[in-house]
């Protein structure tokens, strides 16, 4: 073969990556020998006797879990489709949709490739079979081994394909559970059923994702604000695939120690706080800007950019494309600064989208579980607390209906005469804000917009337990709390302030007390960060001087890739593990 798509280079990197995932897999010394015995020209020859790279395909119809064999006229078994690499592909992965397509009709458009790793370029197939192949003397082809890379494939076309005669007699879809019966298929099934999980389907999720980004052909760097838990991950992999990230800003209250110490690895990490965002001086982000040229896009939660159109140098101003915010505060700050001086680049909030209200739902449905689980710590059951919620947004009304559910009927306020209306239509009691701080045991501040100060901590009903469900310093006015009341810990994350004659509890410092119990929020979270990955495709038609959403279409488009992969009644693929 004269003319190479892949260099000896190229497949030495594609194993260095595969070892690192697949550390478990003892079969690769002959690999390992071949390709660093072989030069490049030889990898794909046919005619290389001592052996040579194939490329085959695990298709797996996703919606039965069955799989398509074809029954090889040469080997006279049932294997899967694949072949030899020609001299026409740029790509192992370009020859093996190639073969598929000979051997049964199959084309790209149908199948979606699944690799272990989110980056289909680093590593885009699952497994390397080397294995012994026959002399064949109609061929006139000795005795060799073929190092089979094996990518694997959901498909989604039809279930009645055609075939190859004059390579197979026949094909059929197995079960995937029958694949225990192939030997050449033993040693795949625990990478099928990892790569199909639960957590490799968020994989899948942002594969499709990052699919649609549409970056008109411009090249953008991002900064990331961003809770370090472990669903966060593959979303921050995601963002990387497409705007690589530059830095990392984590929110201080959500930062998982083993998801830091995996993320600092891949990634730089800031610790500026969102006070020091806007300064200059010592200011990391910035100074790690400076040393860039691309477009800019800022992935925010909670207003951190807010008020760098001040500060920051016009040079990194005029690069910023996009901001992104998540937060219903955040959103609230935007529109605040708006009002003091005119950005120089276009915001996008996604806060107020109907793809966050399943996250807000559930949070709501975790702060009431932590809320819960810290009491019974204290020997106390909410059941039989007067519980009360400011803020009648998505998160508070969702702690509302969950106190509902538990026997509770909450009190509610809100600034917003209408929401406490909707309030009391949905069978919660609506007394005065005074009142509510005067006859509480436990209060949720869900306003995003500084709920209580020390007037309102002055009043609190004797051992009343306030849980947030957001950043002390979004939620609370805690400044003058010092030097009025002395601070004692009484429990994990239970603060009790007293002096000589009152007493409360503030749980987590006043910060979010979901995480403190990881705040799982299932796969809904991932709807609204495949929103704002997304955002970039409608820059186009976003206004500076206002702050815009991301369009309907875009939003269903998410909606039905989370449907896909996500899908509960998929009943097959959820047994898979």
């Amino acid at each position: 073969m004269e003319k190479e798509m892949e260099t000896l280079e190229n497949i030495r990197t594609y194993y260095s990556h595969y070892i690192k995932i697949y550390k478990e897999d003892k079969t690769l010394c002959q690999f390992q020998n071949f390709i660093d015995n072989t030069k490049t020209k030889d990898l794909f020859n046919r005619k290389n006797f001592v052996g040579h790279i194939t490329v085959s395909a695990i298709i797996i119809d996703y919606d039965n879990l069955k799989v398509l064999l074809l029954y090889h006229k040469t080997l006279d078994k049932w294997l899967q489709p694949g072949g030899h690499i020609s001299e026409s592909d740029k790509s192992i992965l370009e020859g093996t949709l190639r073969e598929v397509y000979e051997e049964t009709g199959i084309s790209e458009k149908d199948l979606e490739l699944i690799s272990p790793i989110l980056s289909k370029k680093t590593l885009p197939f699952i497994d390397i079979d080397s294995h012994y192949i026959p002399q064949n003397s109609l061929k006139n082809e000795e005795q060799h081994f073929h190092h089979d890379f094996r990518f694997l494939f959901t498909y989604k076309g039809e279930k009645t394909i055609g075939y190859n005669e004059a390579e197979s007699k026949d094909y059929k879809w197995v079960d995937f559970e029958e694949l225990h019966a192939e030997e050449t298929f033993c040693r795949l099934i625990g990478k099928i059923r990892r790569l199909l999980s639960f957590e490799f389907r968020t994989n899948l999720f942002y594969v499709n994702i990052i699919s649609k980004v549409n970056t008109y052909n411009d090249n953008y760097i991002s900064v990331v604000v961003s809770h370090i838990i472990p669903d966060s991950v593959y979303y921050l992999q995601a963002i990387n695939e497409v705007f690589p990230i530059q830095v990392i800003v984590p929110k201080p209250n959500s930062i998982d120690r083993k998801t830091y110490k995996e993320i600092e690895t891949k990634f730089k990490i800031s610790r500026i706080t969102r006070d020091n965002m806007p300064t200059t001086k010592a200011n990391e982000v910035v100074k790690i800007l400076k040393n860039t040229t691309e477009k800019i896009i800022l992935f925010d939660i909670g207003g951190y950019f807010a008020d760098i159109q001040r500060t920051w140098p016009s040079d990194i101003l005029e690069r910023i494309m996009l901001v992104i915010e998540d937060t219903e505060n955040g959103h609230q700050k935007y529109e605040k600064k708006m009002q003091e001086h005119s950005y120089s680049f276009k915001i996008v909030a996604v806060a107020r989208s109907p793809l966050k209200d399943n996250e807000d739902f559930l949070v709501g449905q975790s702060i009431l579980f932590s809320a819960d689980a810290i009491l019974r710590q204290c020997g106390t059951l909410i059941q039989y607390l007067k519980c009360g919620v400011f803020g009648y947004g998505k998160i508070g009304r969702s702690i509302a209906f969950h106190l509902q559910q538990r026997g509770v009927k909450p009190s509610v306020y809100d600034i917003n005469p209408l929401k406490r209306i909707s309030a009391f239509n949905e069978l919660n009691m609506i007394p005065t804000r005074e009142n509510m701080i005067k006859e509480l045991d436990v209060i949720f501040s869900a306003t995003g917009n500084h709920c209580l100060n020390i007037e309102d901590f002055r009043n609190l009903k004797n051992g009343c337990f306030i849980f947030s469900v957001t950043s002390s310093d979004d939620e609370m006015d805690l400044k003058f709390l010092k030097g009025e009341y002395k601070k004692e810990k009484i429990r994990d994350y239970i603060f009790k302030y007293y002096n000589q004659r009152h007493f409360f509890y503030l749980v987590n410092n006043g910060n979010a007390v979901n995480f403190i119990h990881d705040a799982v929020m299932g796969n809904f979270i991932h709807l609204v960060r495949g929103e704002m990955i997304l955002a970039i495709n409608n820059i186009a038609d976003y206004n500076i001087g206002n702050i815009s959403e991301v369009p309907t279409e875009i939003k269903k488009e998410i909606a039905e890739s989370w449907l896909k992969v996500f899908d509960p009644e998929n009943r097959k693929l959820n047994n898979i593990e």
